[in-house]
């Protein structure tokens, strides 16, 4: 028979080897052979989750949230997370904002990775946002083209650039930078800097691109006397005259205000007219001078090169860079030009030049050389336009010298021809000008 005291002992010789064995396991999951797979208890599994967009890239910041999980999940900087799961089959939801709720269902420890691509979701309610705003600075595009004040609409201009800059700083920084503010204040610089520049320095910049050069009265006696004689006939101050060498007859004014003003004659001209019909041309320009027209024109014509300008190096930049495919940068530089053409038709109306041929035949007291200079430059520009690559500068001729360039077209915002010359005729014939 057994003694008690036998049973006792057995008893505390198999709980203590039963202990003991529970020790070693437990102590056989907490180290970590090298070169040997880790057995994790209750078999928890490593489950890697790689989140990515459609331009595959990693997402960051993007969480997922396993079903029956209180803790919620968040990808690293390359868009993966890991997640200690057991045995069984789970449902996730993977949500980022702006794009696309993804869910889905994975099965461990069949599936320890899952590859997601998220979609950028459709954001209506930003697209209406946007309308809104385009809406408003049409309005605020429209009503400045109903401006009259020369001064008034220029600093209107320099208000719109501004805001238009801003708007597509704000863009660029929200989608390419991950910092609208930074985005919007850098552009907001170029904006001032860009106003500055055209404010003291467009009839410069302007004068440069065409290759223009001040002369003096030895220089060419001719143009010097004809445009001394209209200034004195329109009671302003001698303005700089200019030849710009090229044989396309035509011309154009240009300058900040009376102190400054430069009247500047092609080559061309000079051999084309004669006397009174190159003093109606001058007087033309003067017409611009006195009625302060050059200042907006000049301002306008800089930004809108300027514009133009960025725009082509963006383009050049997807067209040859290593991201050859459409992109929002690229779509935006596609709408950049047609801005910059409306920006000089919003600043140059047909209205002004049909004012300054009126004020040119005052001045000049001949409606009829006017009207004759002007068939003869519209003749001669559509046979032999000018080769100046500065196009957006056309709204500053007395007629529009690109025509033989469609790009040109969008710059253009001269009355029609005919419509001035009848116009003129109709004036001489009234004496309306006397």
């Amino acid at each position: 028979m057994i003694s008690k005291k036998k049973i006792v002992l057995s008893v505390v010789f198999l709980l203590t080897i039963s202990m003991l064995g529970f020790g070693l396991v437990g102590v056989g999951e907490a180290i970590d052979l090298e070169d040997e797979e880790i057995f994790l208890q209750d078999d928890e599994f490593e489950v890697e989750f790689e989140i990515y967009d459609e331009d595959n890239e990693g997402i960051v910041g993007a969480t997922i949230q396993i079903e029956n999980f209180d803790d919620v999940f968040t990808t690293e900087e390359d868009g993966t997370v890991n997640i200690p799961l057991t045995e069984g089959t789970y449902n996730y939801t993977v949500e980022y904002e702006g794009y696309e709720t993804v869910e889905g269902e994975i099965n461990v420890p069949e599936e320890t990775t899952r590859e997601i691509t998220m979609e950028e979701e459709d954001d209506f309610s930003a697209m209406i946002q946007w309308i809104g705003l385009a809406v408003v600075l049409g309005v605020g595009f429209y009503a400045l083209t109903k401006i009259d004040s020369s001064a008034t609409k220029t600093f209107g201009l320099f208000g719109f650039m501004f805001a238009f800059f801003v708007i597509i700083g704000f863009l660029l920084g929200e989608f390419f930078m991950d910092n609208w503010v930074l985005g919007a204040g850098m552009f907001l610089v170029i904006a001032a800097v860009m106003n500055l520049v055209a404010y003291f320095y467009s009839h410069k910049i302007i004068l440069k691109s065409h290759r223009a050069k001040i002369i003096e009265e030895h220089d060419n006696p001719r143009l010097f006397r004809i445009v001394k004689d209209v200034a004195r006939k329109a009671n302003i101050d001698m303005p700089k005259v200019a030849i710009i060498p090229s044989d396309t007859p035509n011309a154009f004014a240009t300058g900040r205000n009376e102190d400054n003003a430069v009247v500047a004659a092609t080559e061309g001209i000079l051999d084309t007219l004669n006397d009174e019909e190159l003093k109606g041309v001058m007087a033309h320009e003067v017409g611009h001078i006195k009625g302060k027209d050059m200042l907006i024109m000049s301002v306008a014509a800089t930004l809108a090169g300027a514009i133009t300008f960025m725009t082509r190096m963006v383009m050049f930049r997807m067209m040859f860079g290593r991201g050859r495919r459409m992109n929002p940068i690229l779509l935006l530089t596609l709408i950049l030009a047609p801005i910059g053409a409306l920006l000089i038709k919003m600043a140059i109306s047909r209205k002004r030049e049909y004012e300054a041929d009126k004020k040119g035949a005052e001045i000049s007291k001949n409606p009829n050389a006017l009207a004759s200079a002007l068939e003869k430059l519209n003749e001669a520009n559509s046979k032999n336009p000018m080769k100046s690559k500065s196009t957006t500068s056309a709204s500053l001729f007395i007629v529009n010298p690109f025509k033989g360039k469609s790009i040109a077209k969008l710059f253009s915002s001269h009355p029609p021809m005919e419509e001035r010359v009848k116009r003129l005729r109709e004036m001489a014939t009234e004496f309306s000008y006397m």
